[in-house]
């Protein structure tokens, strides 16, 4: 009697019988676990596998076909190789030294040329250029655009003051300040004056004046350029005297007296004492242009201008003005607040 009710029991709902579902049909739950279900299980996952290979295999053809015809047919053919090189600058930078600085010839695939790393190159390697602008015009023409650094002075060497300053592979000092190293000696350059610090200095070429009173005579340069481009008087030199002044000369031997600070009234001034040396027949001798007022100057008698460009350059306060002994009288002048004013119009206009 109770082994019947087990039976029952086992058939409705016991282990390994069949289950019945929530809608009340039955599933038997049978495992099998022979060898040739097994290796019919296997087969199948490796069939899927195989089938994913084969399509991956597919795909990764497909991509490597299509590489190789886009550098077949663009990054290989010779219609885009170039054959045309476009080069205009506002200075006298060759052609062929900007070419050799990035190793670039006609020939070359104009695709793989990476423009950005090209400007970095000239802009780290030529000084010189202030900007490049580089353009590709398919399918083989690449065009230069360049823009340069003109130099406004030299960089003198203290070290080697018996050298000539003026030279092949000396330094040059563009108007913002930037070193830039001669690499060619070019006719304008040997006019351009000489700007020796009071030590030597390490000034890699591509980098900026750091030193404040190497600018400040920069700053010289630029404005007694502007207020005298139209006269022959001409800045030969300056040195850098001390942290609070500059002393100068001129084409025309005279010994100048600068200070850091408001060089555009120092200049007016200098100017008309200039005026008035010519106007009284006499040469400009000294003059300090530090104080505002009662401006000590010194006037000799004219003598020659020397040559602009010439291989000596002063670098230490003369004492004698055309060989013979310079005069001791020292007179202090009020530059007229309306001279100055006048001179400085009319060295703007």
């Amino acid at each position: 009697m109770n082994k019947n009710r087990q039976n029952k029991v086992r058939r409705r709902g016991g282990t390994g019988g069949s289950r019945k579902n929530s809608r009340g049909s039955h599933h038997l739950d049978v495992q099998v676990s022979s060898r040739k279900a097994s290796k019919l299980r296997w087969r199948m996952k490796a069939y899927k596998i195989l089938k994913w290979a084969a399509a991956a295999a597919f795909i990764f053809a497909i991509v490597i076909g299509v590489y190789r015809g886009i550098d077949y047919f663009l990054f290989e053919s010779p219609r885009f190789q170039v054959n045309k090189i476009s080069y205009q600058t506002d200075g006298n930078l060759a052609k062929e030294r900007l070419l050799d600085c990035l190793e670039l010839r006609t020939g070359e695939n104009i695709l793989r040329l990476d423009l950005e790393e090209m400007r970095g190159k000239i802009l780290a390697e030529l000084p010189r250029v202030r900007q490049v602008n580089i353009v590709r015009e398919i399918p083989d023409r690449l065009s230069f655009d360049i823009k340069e650094r003109f130099a406004v002075a030299w960089l003198g060497n203290t070290a080697r003051l018996q050298e000539p300053q003026r030279r092949r592979g000396g330094l040059l000092v563009g108007s913002d300040g930037v070193v830039i190293c001669c690499d060619i000696l070019e006719p304008e350059f040997i006019e351009l004056p000489v700007i020796f610090p009071k030590a030597q200095v390490a000034v890699p070429p591509g980098s900026e004046i750091e030193s404040v009173a190497l600018l400040k005579g920069l700053e010289i340069v630029l404005v007694l350029a502007d207020f005298f481009k139209t006269s022959p008087v001409k800045l030969q030199s300056l040195r850098v005297a001390s942290a609070y002044s500059l002393v100068g000369y001129l084409n025309t031997g005279t010994e100048i007296i600068f200070g850091l600070e408001d060089i555009s009234r120092q200049i007016s001034n200098l100017q008309v004492l200039l005026d008035e040396a010519t106007r009284r027949g006499e040469a400009l001798a000294t003059v300090n242009l530090l104080p505002k007022k009662n401006i000590p100057v010194r006037f000799a008698k004219p003598k020659v201008p020397a040559q602009a460009g010439a291989s000596t350059v002063p670098v230490v306060p003369e004492t004698t003005v055309s060989g013979r002994p310079a005069d001791s009288r020292r007179v202090h002048r009020r530059v007229p607040r309306g001279a100055a004013i006048h001179g400085a119009h009319n060295s703007g206009g």
